[in-house]
């Protein structure tokens, strides 16, 4: 027998156009210029913007590499960011290094934009090879991409490539947003046996489980039914052996009990 699962990734959907929330600690990057205060946690947290217009002040409010006589070169720059789960990407805006004059000349150039939902990555956003470089003075607008298909990912890397010809080969950015919805990440697995307890009721499924992990996963019944559209609480631990899972179209959240959609619930069909 085969079971389909499909587990929302948070707790409610954002409307189209959102600005994904990305945490300090959710940026990370090949490398940061040491002796000046340009680190990657200001991609994501708007220092330096100002109603879409970024400054000019790169102290406190923009990302750059390390570069030939400040730490060395950096051979294989990037900038990766991670959701903390899995969204459905509709575009992506980005403001480039934009400190004053020809410094702006240290912004990215070439780059790919590689996405995935795990680290592994895998695939890329056809069509984006560069970005271009920025005013160099207040008032910087960044730029908008939102000519792709949209596409599932929790993580997505710059690969950078090359600068716009500036100097001691740095590599910058000043803030990137993402905008997308909460997205679900589904897959097949062998149901190996089924337990419906009708009492109850409960469900254990037991199964070799997705990438060779497995879950444990217990059901009860909640107190906060309404109508017909019932509730069951599945409480998710790892486990050492096959054990269950389910097949909830939706989740939401409630501290650390996940309650599913029954009337919508176990998908199971024969193998």
């Amino acid at each position: 027998m085969l079971a389909t699962i499909a587990l929302m990734t948070g707790s409610a959907l954002l409307s189209h156009g959102d600005v994904i929330s990305i945490p300090p600690e959710g940026v990370s990057s090949s490398s940061e210029i040491p002796g000046f205060d340009r680190i990657d946690d200001y991609l994501v947290d708007e220092s330096g913007l100002f109603d879409g217009e970024h400054d000019i002040i790169p102290d406190g409010g923009m990302w750059l590499s390390s570069g030939t006589a400040f730490g060395g070169d950096d051979l294989e720059p990037f900038v990766m960011f991670d959701f903390g789960a899995v969204y459905t990407i509709t575009s992506f805006h980005v403001w480039n290094y934009n400190e004053g004059g020809a410094f702006a000349l240290r912004g990215v150039d070439g780059v790919s934009n590689e996405h995935g939902t795990t680290e592994a990555l895998g695939s890329t956003v056809p069509g984006i090879t560069n970005f271009e470089i920025a005013l160099g003075e207040d008032g910087d607008t960044g730029e908008e991409f939102d000519g792709f298909a949209p596409f599932s990912a929790r993580f997505i890397k710059f690969a950078i490539v090359s600068n716009h010809r500036g100097d001691n080969n740095f590599y910058g950015l000043s803030e990137v947003q993402f905008h997308g919805t909460l997205g679900s990440v589904g897959f097949d697995f062998a149901i190996t046996n089924v337990e419906y307890d009708k009492a109850g009721p409960s469900v254990k499924l037991t199964f070799n489980s997705h990438a060779g992990k497995t879950y444990a996963l217990d059901s009860s019944t909640d107190q906060s039914q309404t109508g017909s559209s019932s509730m069951m609480a599945f409480r998710l631990a790892a486990r050492k052996r096959p054990l269950w899972t389910a097949s909830p179209p939706e989740i939401r959240r409630r501290r650390s009990t996940a309650y599913v959609r029954q009337n919508n619930g176990f998908v199971l069909r024969k193998a």
